[in-house]
């Protein structure tokens, strides 16, 4: 009798310790297929760069092989878009990134310095200045926007600008300690409490901060300090990516899409709660280079070559 009550405590012991101690990593988070637009025998996306969506359910995304941005219903339903090649405005040469902000779509190019700014409907506003080429952009307020911009070396910053594309502060993400070509880029969102959550591109580091740049936590997911490196005409690139996207659920998880060096590269989503404390890790079907996260949880990836964009449900 007295070794079963033994056998009892020590097991209640344990189960506690073990959910204190790893809880979080034993969440299953799954996903749900709910539809998907385009795929290889549709005409209506040709190659997926970006995606955003808008408080009515409706799809944004820009497409790169017909210089547009295209626009969807919630159920996929194609609705219209615009663009053309071209350097005027509306034009684009090399079209990513897209951002829907109060009623407004914000725009980028690889080879245009700037910012394009739309309406909802499509037609063209104006263009945000900004001198660099950028590698990611979140909203911070009704007025203004984050920017990260994309240097070669050296210290990297968040730069936080308004409609008119005047740096109102800058927050340090990178502090160039790594020298190599191109390592000083990331990924990143911000919460509405300020908080930043960043990944970088080139370097094993997921930071979160407060709004004035002061580091909260740090973790990384592969131990390695630098990513493997070959060179080109006699300069040293990185061979290797560690984190590819930031996104938030309405939930303050934070989803993180692994790169070349995770398990399943390109497919691995890690995620993590306001915290710190990783939860779990999603595999998605196929890779992609990019994930959103909409107001109602459901998360989009795309697939078939950039052909295809699918909508999951989070399930928790």
């Amino acid at each position: 009798m007295k070794r079963n009550i033994r056998i009892v405590f020590y097991t209640i012991i344990f189960t506690c310790t073990f959910l204190s101690l790893f809880g979080q990593s034993v969440i299953k988070i799954t996903l749900n297929q709910d539809f998907s637009i385009g795929g290889e025998n549709s005409e209506d996306i040709y190659q997926c760069a970006s995606l955003c969506t808008g408080p009515e359910g409706n799809i944004y995304l820009t497409d790169i092989m017909d210089y547009s941005i295209k626009k969807f219903n919630s159920t996929g339903e194609f609705l219209g878009k615009t663009g053309r090649r071209g350097g005027g405005p509306g034009e684009f040469n090399a079209i990513r990134l897209i951002m829907y902000k109060q009623s407004k779509l914000y725009v980028t190019d690889q080879y245009k310095p700037g910012i394009q700014v739309f309406t909802e409907n499509l037609k063209y506003i104006k263009t945000i200045s900004y001198n660099k080429p950028i590698a990611d952009i979140c909203s911070v307020s009704k007025d203004l926007i984050a920017v990260v911009g994309v240097v070669l070396s050296g210290e990297g910053y968040i730069d936080i600008i308004d409609s008119s594309g005047k740096i109102i502060r800058s927050v340090m993400y990178e502090h160039g300690e790594n020298n190599l070509p191109i390592a000083v880029m990331a990924h990143f969102k911000i919460d509405n409490n300020g908080n930043i959550y960043i990944a970088s591109l080139f370097k094993d580091r997921i930071v979160k901060t407060d709004s004035k740049g002061k580091l909260i936590w740090k973790k990384n997911m592969f131990g390695k300090t630098n990513p493997r490196v070959e060179q080109i005409d006699g300069m040293s690139f990185p061979k290797d990516t560690f984190y590819k996207f930031v996104e938030l659920d309405t939930s303050g998880n934070i989803f993180i899409l692994g790169g070349g060096l995770s398990k399943n590269p390109s497919k691995d989503i890690y995620v993590f709660n306001e915290q710190g404390d990783f939860i779990t890790t999603i595999t998605l079907d196929q890779e992609t280079h990019f994930i959103h996260i909409d107001k109602e949880n459901k998360l989009y990836s795309r697939e078939m070559l950039s052909t295809k964009i699918v909508q999951y449900e989070i399930i928790y």
